[in-house]
């Protein structure tokens, strides 16, 4: 990340981001980047959520306070607004993971330390989420 809080999409992440994508806090401290196309299937499956309970609520605020567009930049930049910087606690060094329908961004060491952390258990979780 440059000192202006500009991060590198790598050029194979970018065909799918188009333009435009929304940028918002993601799980485990990192960031989720949607393209525009996902962020709406995103929204449109809030739509069956019931906002009669409380931890819907406070998810949705939470995701929803947090989104910001960003647009790719001539050098394949995006721009990380400040409070999203500080939530993940990004400083010079990310990490940009590909993860199926969206891009995470993570601080190069929180990523290394989950990375860590979860390998040993890669074939267990395996087993608890494929039946």
């Amino acid at each position: 990340m440059d000192n202006k809080g500009r991060v590198f999409i790598p050029s194979n992440m970018r065909e799918s981001l188009g333009k435009q994508a929304v940028l918002t806090r993601g799980l485990d401290k990192c960031l989720f980047l949607f393209p525009m196309e996902e962020w709406e299937r995103v929204l449109e499956s809030f739509n069956s959520l019931s906002f009669t309970k409380k931890e819907v609520r406070a998810f949705l605020r939470m995701l929803m306070a947090g989104a910001s567009m960003v647009s790719l930049d001539s050098q394949g930049r995006i721009q990380i607004p400040s409070m999203l910087r500080e939530y993940a606690r990004l400083e010079k060094e990310v990490a940009i993971i590909g993860v199926g329908n969206r891009i995470e961004i993570w601080a190069k060491d929180r990523w290394g330390t989950y990375e860590r952390d979860m390998l040993p258990r890669f074939e267990e979780v395996a087993e608890e989420i494929f039946i």
